[in-house]
């Protein structure tokens, strides 16, 4: 389910202003799919800022400041999975410049069932892919304001972007209440 246009432009300007300025303060992941702080795999690093996590919000600024986009997505992923939601996890996760249009590891986010928002900040190459028995079922380009939603048991991944400087995105998981 994709829905163009989400957010009110105020509101997607003040997301833009923090985090793709120079104020937000990333941190370095080397495996942007998953935990792995030994990864050889030199194309996966990127970095991310934790929102939420198990359903409870971080004391800081970046996590003030999505708490609306996040609420609004929440009712978006009721509608999509037709029961009650709670935000699970929410995280801001850019990837940068790979000239070898670096394809992550195809992962679900969690092995329980839940639902995945994936909101763009920005329009970039970089798309996201969804798997059925490892044939891709659906493609989805980064463009700004977009709020993508989809079954979050659904095997996924997304390419670094090869013509931009970065991709970045508001990652939300929601489990029902």
């Amino acid at each position: 389910m994709i829905h163009d246009n989400f957010l009110p432009k105020y509101y997607l300007k003040e997301l833009q202003e923090y985090f793709l300025g120079d104020n937000c303060e990333w941190h370095y992941s080397p495996n942007t799919t998953y935990y792995c702080p030994d990864d050889i795999d030199f194309g996966s690093m990127g970095f991310s800022l934790n929102l939420c996590v198990d359903g409870e919000y971080f004391p800081t600024f970046p996590a003030t400041l999505c708490r609306s986009l996040i609420t609004s997505a929440q009712e978006i992923a009721e509608d999509f999975s037709k029961s009650l939601m709670k935000p699970y996890r929410a995280r801001a996760d850019m990837t940068i410049y790979n000239p070898d249009r670096f394809r992550h590891s195809i992962h679900t986010d969690y092995n329980f069932p839940h639902t995945t928002a994936i909101f763009y900040l920005n329009t970039s190459d970089g798309n996201t892919l969804l798997f059925d028995d490892d044939k891709i079922v659906n493609e989805i380009e980064p463009v700004e304001n977009r709020l993508f939603v989809f079954d979050g048991l659904s095997p996924h991944t997304g390419h670094s972007p090869s013509q931009h400087k970065q991709r970045v995105l508001i990652n939300m998981n929601f489990v029902k209440k």
